[in-house]
């Protein structure tokens, strides 16, 4: 007999997958993110660098400066977005995390019933088994009866 409930467990079984690939997405995308928030912070501890120099020279160019410091204002703006959107990044995968919780504890339980079926069925089968037996030894026991 086939469990009654098997093609709920493979459409479960197939949306986990689903799920688990797009944990992966997420967290790709979070790496991603991070990494670009790192490039950006070394480009700002760069710029300030830059900064540092231009200013400790004895001989001012201030058309360096006006350019480095407004290098350093989209930076620390860029930073800002991009601190945006790792955070953003890391929700996503946050609730893919809990998806996929859910989606696996939707799948055991289904996979205990399945077994706790099966069981059944098992107990059913040797239960029969027994009392087709037991009808042999009586009937054995009524012919030998019988015959004496």
């Amino acid at each position: 007999m086939k469990f009654s409930l098997q093609s709920v467990l493979d459409v479960r079984h197939s949306r986990l997958e689903a799920i688990e690939l797009q944990m992966a997405q997420a967290q790709a995308q979070r790496v991603q993110q991070a990494a670009a928030l790192i490039a950006l912070d070394e480009k700002h501890t760069r710029l300030l660098g830059d900064l540092h120099k231009l200013q400790s020279r004895r001989t001012l160019d201030l058309g360096a400066l006006s350019f480095t410091r407004s290098a350093l204002t989209r930076t620390e703006h860029d930073i800002r977005e991009q601190r945006i959107r790792l955070a953003e990044a890391e929700a996503r995968v946050e609730q893919v995390r809990e998806a996929l919780v859910a989606a696996k504890q939707d799948e055991e339980t289904l996979i205990t019933l399945k077994e706790k079926a099966e069981e059944a069925e098992a107990r059913e089968e040797n239960r029969k088994a027994e009392i087709e037996v037991d009808d042999l030894n009586i009937s054995r026991a009524f012919r030998k009866a019988r015959g004496a």
